[in-house]
């Protein structure tokens, strides 16, 4: 199997001469950048190690929320005292039904967010007992590395019958996975915070 890189670069280009210096009443723009073309003393982003080929590892520079070991990072939504209710089960975390929702003991802005789940099989009742996924207000989304969703504007928080509006709230919150009485598994979750800007 061979991974390959796709590169996208959008480049101005202005070309110049004895014609055209004399008809363009605008002058070439100054760099905006504090440092030369091509200089070696420009601030070095940091170096990024993918996870592994072919497996679901996550990137060097991401929080790992659950690793398949422990439930630490993560306590009940109803008390920041309570521990995670729910159970461990061959690497995934599953709904404990009953026990209540869960979620993170840290708290975020903006971020990447990778997780992965598992419905119940076989699957058994209707509508959201047969898997329901809830999202945050603007979002992108890849299902098993195919674009599904692309820069997704929601109308405000995800509810059940009803436009909830957006209120205002913290610039970080924790993440909260729902137990809605259903067993579903939850694994391999891990994000990267990303910039405000």
């Amino acid at each position: 199997m061979i991974r390959s890189a796709a590169l996208t670069l959008l480049l101005g280009i202005g070309l110049t001469g004895t014609a055209s210096a004399q008809t363009n009443p605008n002058p070439i723009p100054k760099d905006p950048s504090a440092w030369p073309q091509h200089s070696l003393n420009r601030p070095k982003p940091p170096v990024v190690a993918p996870g592994a080929m072919g497996s679901t590892g996550a990137p060097s520079d991401a929080i790992v929320l659950f690793d398949g070991k422990s439930l630490t990072g993560w306590r009940s939504a109803d008390s920041t005292s309570t521990p995670a209710r729910w159970t461990l089960v061959d690497g995934a975390m599953e709904v404990a039904p009953g026990t209540g929702s869960i979620m993170t003991r840290r708290t975020f802005g903006d971020v990447q967010l990778h997780v992965e789940w598992r419905s119940p099989t076989p699957p058994m009742g209707e509508g959201q007992e047969r898997g329901r996924l809830t999202v945050p207000a603007r979002l992108t989304v890849f299902l098993n590395g195919i674009l599904v969703q692309e820069d997704q504007l929601l109308l405000g928080p995800t509810s059940h019958g009803v436009r909830t509006p957006y209120a205002n709230h913290a610039s970080q919150l924790p993440l909260q996975l729902q137990d809605h009485g259903v067993k579903v598994r939850f694994r391999n979750i891990w994000l990267r915070e990303l910039d405000d800007g």
